[in-house]
């Protein structure tokens, strides 16, 4: 029943909020559209973003949260004991897809707003290794994603849609256990859950762009983690 609750329909209101990042309308369209399942509108608005911008990570980036709903819905379709193989085909191809992105923009300018984008995406590909249970790839990515967004909130504390990923690393860090929690102290990489739980929502509350993920994230991390549905069931209902 939950599961079903993350399937809504999103009304695109923009909530401007101060940010160090340029946000635009269109930035939440294509969010809006990830998560309302239109793919196909998204898919063809941020390929034309990525065609216009082609300098920047940014629009790459956002074409790899349309890619992870997408994948998340048409696992669906698939018998229970057929999604895992289905996901773990999906996931190699978004890292092969991650990796040279990342290898592309590796000399761009680290400028707040590149560096933002680029710490996202070593986020994300450490993900996508953790869900191949490429456990040392995973925690060497998400090191480096988490030790850019670090430096980028010591510089400016609003930089409130970098604390979504921050709070992810701290919060889910701090929950390893067994062979991932003794690679992740070999890497030196520890986390802390209420650190990520404040985290993750300041950048709920402030954030520019990432606000609808956190949200989702947010449920989430109540539902699956906290076996907190009554707190979840908010967070779902909101969006």
């Amino acid at each position: 029943m939950m599961k079903k609750i993350l399937f809504i329909v999103l009304i695109p209101v923009v909530v401007w909020a101060k940010s160090p990042i340029t946000v635009t309308e269109t930035d939440h369209q294509i969010i809006y559209y990830a998560f309302n399942h239109e793919f196909d509108k998204g898919h063809d608005l941020v390929e034309e973003m990525i065609e216009r911008h082609s300098e920047s990570p940014k629009y790459y980036f956002l074409k790899l949260i349309i890619n992870t709903f997408e994948i998340q819905a048409e696992a669906e379709d698939y018998e229970f004991e057929k999604r895992r193989e289905f996901r773990n085909l999906k996931n190699k191809e978004l890292i092969e897809y991650t990796e040279n992105i990342i290898e592309n923009f590796k000399d761009i300018e680290r400028t707040n707003e590149n560096t933002f984008y680029m710490a996202n995406l070593y986020g994300y590909l450490g993900r996508m290794y953790g869900e191949t249970r490429s456990y040392v790839s995973a925690l060497s990515n998400v090191k480096e994603g988490k030790g850019m967004l670090e430096d980028l909130v010591e510089e400016n504390p609003q930089f409130y849609d970098a604390y979504l990923l921050l709070g992810m690393f701290e919060y889910y860090a701090d929950r390893l256990g067994g062979l991932t929690k003794f690679i992740a102290g070999i890497l030196g990489f520890s986390g802390n859950r209420d650190t990520g739980m404040k985290y993750m929502k300041l950048a709920y509350q402030n954030g520019s762009l990432l606000k609808p993920i956190a949200e989702f994230i947010l449920g989430e991390t109540y539902l699956f983690q906290e076996s907190n549905s009554f707190t979840a069931l908010k967070y779902f209902e909101r969006l």
